[in-house]
């Protein structure tokens, strides 16, 4: 909100002072004092807007999905939630989500994303959005919270060249 009331005043006084000096002083002038104020209104915006940037948000809403599980047998019944790979050189979490009566397939960053061991839920995955929308309006962070049954995550484990 800060953000839209720091630019529409910047866009106001400059559009004024462009009609004022253009009355008195012409045209080319006029447009030189504009883009002169554009330019001072910009770097004073700024310096106003960046110590409320420092400011922390808080999450701003959350909505929770059901994970469905992918079969790991010929059986009906599934037992792998969390599947990972990489985009772009980034490590992603992909799952199963169901939501509206559909299943989607979604893929998240894994740098956003904690991992819960719980067997008193069902397995499901909690999306926050973080902001502050006073500050800046647009989202600036969003995190997945994944609740798996006990036992999913695997800590033992050992990689042969069989």
């Amino acid at each position: 909100m800060v953000f839209y009331i720091i630019l529409g005043l910047v866009i106001v006084a400059s559009i004024i002072g462009f009609i004022w000096v253009c009355m008195d002083d012409g045209f080319l002038f006029g447009l030189v004092v504009w883009l002169g104020t554009l330019g001072i209104g910009a770097l004073v915006g700024m310096l106003l807007f960046v110590p409320f940037a420092f400011i922390p948000g808080s999450v701003q809403s959350t909505e929770t999905y059901n994970l469905r599980a992918i079969a790991t047998s010929n059986s009906i019944e599934g037992k792998f939630f969390l599947g990972t790979g990489y985009v772009d050189g980034e490590r992603t979490l992909n799952f199963i989500a169901e939501a509206d009566g559909a299943n989607y397939v979604n893929q998240v960053y894994a740098k956003d994303s904690v991992i819960f061991e719980r067997d008193d839920v069902e397995p499901e995955v909690t999306y926050a959005n973080w902001g502050n929308p006073w500050i800046a309006p647009w989202n600036y962070k969003q995190t997945y919270e994944f609740t798996v049954p006990t036992g999913s995550i695997m800590g033992d484990y050992e990689i042969t060249n069989d």
